[in-house]
């Protein structure tokens, strides 16, 4: 399988999770924003580049299934999926060489860009007229850190899809 079929493969599932199995996945009003958990994940095989190109395509295929006029989500997703790989860089000599220091990196770049995603959408809301407060800002952050949580379920799973062993020929 080519690199862009894995990517487009790991896009329109972290898609069709997000729209049909993040209703499950609620609690009261906070739900994990697997799609951002899905962009870390390939953030970390791909680079900048794969997730930008992941980012873009999940933004469109989000707004097209949700219903919202394309613009904002396409954007925003482009941004996490370019900015996520080179947090990863960025946080590269932050946590020295631990143990699981990929997953401490995996779970502090899925609330980072988590919160990103907050703050756009908090922001768009306050374009709107929309009444924000301390109970949204106390929602945001639990957003993000219950996508930190689920950023590491989802990196194993995609470490899992894209390691997936060559047939092996055997010799007639």
């Amino acid at each position: 399988m080519t690199r862009a079929l894995k990517i487009l493969a790991i896009t329109v599932l972290a898609v069709l999770c997000q729209t049909n199995l993040s209703s499950f996945l609620r609690l009261q009003s906070i739900a994990p924003d697997l799609m951002i958990a899905a962009l870390v994940a390939l953030g970390f095989h791909y680079g900048t580049y794969g997730g930008f190109c992941a980012g873009a395509i999940m933004g469109l295929l989000y707004d097209a299934a949700v219903g919202y006029v394309l613009a904002l989500n396409i954007i925003i997703y482009t941004f996490i999926g370019y900015a996520a790989p080179a947090g990863k860089a960025l946080l590269q000599n932050r946590f020295g060489k631990r143990r699981y220091h990929r997953w401490l990196q995996a779970m502090a770049l899925g609330f980072a860009m988590t919160l990103i995603r907050e703050f756009t959408d908090i922001g768009y809301l306050f374009l709107i007229g929309a009444q924000q407060g301390l109970v949204t800002l106390l929602r945001m952050v639990l957003c993000c850190g219950y996508t930190a949580v689920w950023t590491l379920p989802v990196l194993l799973a995609v470490d899992r899809i894209l390691r997936v062993p060559k047939k092996e020929v055997s010799p007639v």
